[in-house]
């Protein structure tokens, strides 16, 4: 069986909101997915005649599917809708194939893409339907091969995730991926059952939201970070000659004072670093938690963050932020605003730094 990594690495590059190009090649096929933010701009590769076929039409000479498919909608006075979706289900066929050729090849070319107003397909959504949906061993084999390995939410997650608007019983899983625990853990501790969880876990992996890491790789990881011994430097024998000594001094001289300039140059940019503040509503620690805020979240996605717990906790909890206010004595004035229907009971208006701007872009795509 062929190695992973190439999935893993196409899986980052989309969790990261990239903007480029992603060029998926295997045997008898490709995909030219030009990318921006996470949603394909421009699709090509497949024969854009199966895009004007399935809508009853001759081919409108696009190279683009997504424009073939707007064109062909206009065309035919079809729904635009369901041309893409057409588009959609060719992206997700091609995916798969991809990840299931073991001579599966990647080129990934950063750079801004094409710029318009045509139609696009959210590739984490694609991906995810396209994995939930096919209900072989085939995927999870092939993506998660050792389900030892361990699994990390990517920056964004809790937000990317609420984007997809899962069950209740995919909720309570993603709970449980705490960036600690391996796959095999997490489908343990998971009272659904196990092959739906795992094609869960591979679904947010090749959607960019968990990054998978080997153990070998941990292992190296924490081996960087051990103290090294470093053997004293013996002292010189000789000594040095009296203008050597003083041209070192004015050299240090003048090194302590660059250092002290961007020290104050650091200090005074991080005074003025726009943070945003808001205030705690909910929290908690249990799935059923995540759940709670997740709903309220994607309810009010103008008002509300839902975001890691600021405390240091040992184990992973989450709250649900209110606002968005320039400093915190201007949250503080806020407190009495809060609509009630939304706070929990219980839960005090403890002020905290926004991970993100309520309102701001990420929400569902085609």
């Amino acid at each position: 069986m062929s190695d992973p990594q190439l999935i893993w690495r196409f899986g980052r590059w989309v969790g990261a909101r990239s903007t480029g190009t992603a060029r998926l090649g295997w045997t008898g096929g490709g995909l030219i997915l030009a990318v921006r933010g996470a949603k394909a701009v421009s699709v090509e590769g497949p024969d854009p005649s199966d895009v004007s076929n399935a809508l009853g039409c001759s081919p409108t000479g696009q190279t683009n599917l997504l424009l073939e498919a707007r064109a062909a909608a206009s065309r035919t006075g079809a729904d635009e809708t369901r041309a893409v979706a057409i588009v959609k289900s060719i992206v997700e066929a091609g995916i798969r194939s991809w990840i299931l050729d073991e001579r599966r090849t990647l080129e990934l070319v950063e750079g801004e893409v094409p710029a318009g107003d045509g139609p696009t397909i959210s590739l984490p959504h694609a991906i995810v339907e396209m994995v939930l949906s096919d209900e072989s061993d085939e995927l999870p084999r092939t993506v998660l091969q050792d389900r030892r390995v361990l699994l990390r939410r990517s920056p964004g997650f809790l937000e990317g995730y609420a984007s997809l608007q899962l069950t209740e019983e995919a909720d309570l899983v993603a709970a449980k991926i705490t960036g600690q625990r391996t796959a095999e853990e997490i489908i343990e501790r998971s009272p659904q059952d196990s092959d739906e969880v795992m094609r869960l876990l591979v679904a947010l992996v090749v959607a960019g939201f968990l990054e998978p890491v080997l153990v070998a790789d941990l292992e190296q990881e924490r081996a960087s970070i051990d103290p090294v011994f470093v053997p004293p430097v013996q002292a010189a024998a000789r000594r040095l000659p009296p203008a050597l000594i003083i041209g070192g001094v004015i050299l240090l001289a003048v090194i302590l004072a660059a250092v002290g300039w961007l020290v104050l140059h650091h200090a005074h940019s991080k005074t003025a670093s726009p943070a945003r503040w808001g205030i705690v509503i909910d929290r908690g620690c249990q799935p059923q938690d995540l759940q709670r805020i997740l709903e309220k979240a994607g309810k009010h996605p103008r008002k509300l963050v839902a975001q890691p717990d600021s405390q240091k906790m040992s184990e992973p909890c989450w709250e649900l932020v209110w606002g968005s206010f320039r400093s915190k004595a201007e949250a503080r004035k806020a407190l009495a605003r809060i609509p009630k229907s939304l706070v929990r009971r219980g839960v005090t208006g403890r002020i905290v730094t926004l991970s993100k701007t309520p309102g701001s872009p990420g929400g569902r795509g085609n």
